[in-house]
Parts: C-alpha cells; structure tokens; sequence
C-alpha cells in the first residue's frame, strides 16, 4: 500500500470515530407530560419566590468555575455575617470563629 492509501485509510478511520461519538451524544429528547409540564412549572414558580439564582464562579487558583446555587435569604444572611465581620475589624472587636 502507498503512503496516499494508509493517510485515507487513517482519515476514514477518523471520520467514523468521530461520527460515532457525536450520534451516541445527539439522543432526541422525550416530550414531557402534562403532569411534568405542571410540577416543573410549580416547581420553577417556588425557585423564583425564593430568590434562588445559580452563578458559575471561579475559585481563586483554579480556572474551572465551579457553579454556586442559593436563596436570596442564604444571600442576605452572609451579607449581613461580612458587615458584622468588617464593623467588628473597624471597631477594634476581637475575631470570632465559627
């Protein structure tokens, strides 16, 4: 066999590999039913009352953001502890560990 023929040969090779592991990933999604239509919408309605947002962050010495989810009250309350720690470093107050 020639040079020409193995490089096609590896080429194909490829080509196959490569449509094989994107038809495995490319599975059609099911429809949803009414009742999971409901629950998923019942259930996205109590996410938003509550103030729940996800943002992805990167963590300092790493590059891969991780993804952090939490209520607007879990966003309040450290809020609030890293007033109370900063107001406490201004006022001269010792350190407190938890």
């Amino acid at each position: 066999m020639s040079k020409l023929d193995l490089n096609f040969i590896k080429s194909g090779v490829l080509v196959t590999i490569i449509l094989a592991a994107t038809g495995c990933t490319s599975v059609a999604d099911e429809a949803m039913t009414e009742e999971q239509r409901a629950l998923k919408e019942k259930n996205e309605q109590i996410l938003a009352e509550s103030g729940y947002r996800c943002k992805r962050v990167k963590q300092t010495g790493s590059n891969i953001p991780i993804k952090i989810c939490n209520t607007r009250q879990q966003r309040d309350d450290r809020k609030q502890d890293a007033q109370k720690m900063v107001d406490d470093i201004v006022n001269g107050a010792p350190p407190q560990s938890n």
